[in-house]
């Protein structure tokens, strides 16, 4: 059988409120430079995710009780991954919620 090789952009997929968050944590301006060069080794990912898609999510936390179980950014990161059939890694337990 032959081995075929990948890069890690075929594993590593980003989208724009990710890359903001990871980029957030930045304590100066060369850090933020040096995460948006690490997570560009990423592909992005082709579809947005409907607005009907992010509200109907949010809806279903409040509707559960979960308020503010989830923060924006989380829920259109979960978008995205649904919009293009990606799974979300993430040791955030607000996405937990949002699976649930």
């Amino acid at each position: 059988m032959r081995r075929i090789k990948r890069s890690p952009a075929d594993y590593l997929v980003t989208c724009p409120p990710q890359v903001l968050e990871f980029c957030r944590a930045a304590r100066d301006p060369q850090e933020c430079d040096e995460y948006r060069r690490r997570i560009s080794m990423g592909f992005p990912l082709e579809r947005a995710p409907e607005e009907s898609l992010v509200l109907d999510m949010q809806s279903a936390l409040w509707k559960t009780g979960l308020v503010r179980a989830a923060g924006a950014i989380d829920i259109l990161i979960a978008g995205y991954a649904i919009a293009n059939d990606a799974t979300v890694l993430s040791a955030d337990h607000d996405f937990v919620h949002i699976a649930e």
